[in-house]
């Protein structure tokens, strides 16, 4: 593993919206607001993740997130239980939030209390810098690198977000 994230799989992209596996963790990366859809996806990918041998997490990075309509049906409910409920007894997911000021207060609040009122089963964990989580998941979630070669990897798997690059 030479650091640069090349063994990223990218599972799914839509503008402001990707979902992909490096090593034993499943990335999400969001730049707008999810819909039910999107939700699937992620799910996917956390099954894809389960089938994995030895531990796993997950990274999802929040990249200037605007405040917006928030989809509220009941589908959007049932994906957000389901996605928050895995059971994930083997690792640990961290979630950095990006967006400054007030949206990135209100973000974390909301994403905060879903965390809270899922009762979820694996550790939840959010941040405000993307170092700061790759040193969490680095102790929580090994999985033979180190911080600098998963801040590589979230980098490219952020680039370009918001513009489809295929999947």
């Amino acid at each position: 593993m030479d650091g640069r994230g090349d063994d990223l799989d990218v599972l799914h992209d839509e503008a402001g919206w990707r979902v992909g596996i490096w090593n034993n963790l499943l990335f999400t990366a969001i730049s707008q607001a999810p819909s039910a859809t999107s939700l699937a996806h992620v799910r996917r990918g956390q099954r894809r993740l389960l089938e994995m041998d030895g531990p796993i997490g997950g990274l999802t990075l929040v990249v200037g997130l605007r405040l917006g309509p928030l989809d509220l049906t009941e589908a959007m409910r049932d994906e957000l239980k389901q996605m928050m409920n895995v059971p994930n007894l083997r690792g640990h997911s961290a979630i950095v939030i990006e967006s400054d000021g007030f949206a990135g207060a209100a973000v974390r609040a909301v994403l905060g209390a879903v965390i809270l009122l899922a009762h979820t089963d694996s550790p939840q964990k959010m941040f405000e810098s993307r170092e700061a989580a790759a040193r969490y998941l680095a102790a929580h979630a090994p999985g033979g690198w180190n911080t600098e070669q998963l801040l590589i990897a979230a980098h490219r798997f952020t680039e370009g977000l918001g513009r489809s690059i295929g999947g």
